[in-house]
């Protein structure tokens, strides 16, 4: 039997094989209760700790705290600001606009909405979709971070480890959010690029991303896919292609096909 110590009752439940420690707020303590990284067992059970959460004055001003929806297990995690006007309402991540938007790049990239996760770094809007204040991220940042771990996404394992093409599934997100989440496209009050200019955008990587799928097929080397000189200019496309300007959009375009087929030649003569 264990000893009277909290040493020696933690060291008795580790060694009978207990990992998860959940610490309840003292009886008559003020506050919320605070996270423990690690002491949530799965996502229904954070999703139950944050509920009602009133850590920042949010809370006070929220209609429907977003915690977040799609694939507990998913290979890829779309991460947002905050909610916005929908998602308040509906309590669900990227409903509105912005996920009409957010559900075209995950099927340009060759995947359905229910394939990922969809969460905020904020679960709470602000008053008039205003940017968020540094003491509600670190309020939430916590939960987030939590949120990662219990996905057991890639980056738990070492993306090293995939396979090439699930590897090259999470670059192709890396792709998308330098392209387009980097740049506040999702914002409702930030929506610097028209719906010709986010369709261009979309269809530019989407070839890439088949290109890439082809070349992989075809015995390209992962490691040679993601070096081409193209991908810069893809992921800085948002700021560096003038509104409206169709023939730098056509040039890159011709880009990604010269150097696949450059890469492709190479290999073949390797």
């Amino acid at each position: 039997m264990p000893g009277d110590s909290p040493r020696d009752q933690l060291e008795f439940f580790r060694d009978i094989g207990v990992r998860d420690v959940f610490l309840s707020r003292p009886a008559g303590a003020k506050g919320a209760p605070t996270l423990v990284p690690g002491a949530t067992p799965d996502l229904p059970s954070l999703a139950q700790f944050l509920d009602g959460c009133q850590r920042c004055k949010l809370g006070k001003t929220r209609t429907n705290l977003v915690f977040g929806q799609g694939n507990p297990h998913a290979e890829l995690m779309f991460v947002g600001e905050a909610p916005g006007r929908d998602e308040d309402e509906q309590g669900l991540a990227f409903v509105g606009r912005a996920g009409q938007l957010l559900t075209k790049i995950i099927e340009a990239i060759g995947r359905k909405r229910e394939d990922v996760f969809i969460a905020n770094v904020l679960k709470c809007r602000p008053p008039n979709n205003r940017n968020p204040e540094p003491d509600e991220v670190a309020s939430c940042r916590p939960f987030l971070d939590e949120q990662v771990r219990l996905e057991r996404m890639a980056r738990i394992v070492g993306k090293d480890a995939l396979p090439a093409r699930q590897q090259l599934t999470l670059f192709s997100a890396e792709i998308v959010n330098e392209a387009f989440l980097r740049q506040s496209a999702f914002s409702e009050i930030d929506w610097y690029a028209s719906p010709q200019r986010l369709a261009a955008m979309m269809r530019l990587i989407g070839r890439f991303i088949a290109l890439a799928e082809r070349a992989l097929a075809g015995g390209t080397p992962l490691d040679r896919i993601t070096s081409l000189g193209v991908l810069r200019a893809l992921q800085r496309m948002g700021e560096e292609i003038a509104e409206g300007d169709a023939g730098a959009f056509g040039a890159l375009a011709q880009r990604v096909e010269d150097e696949f087929r450059a890469a492709g030649e190479a290999g073949r003569g390797s």
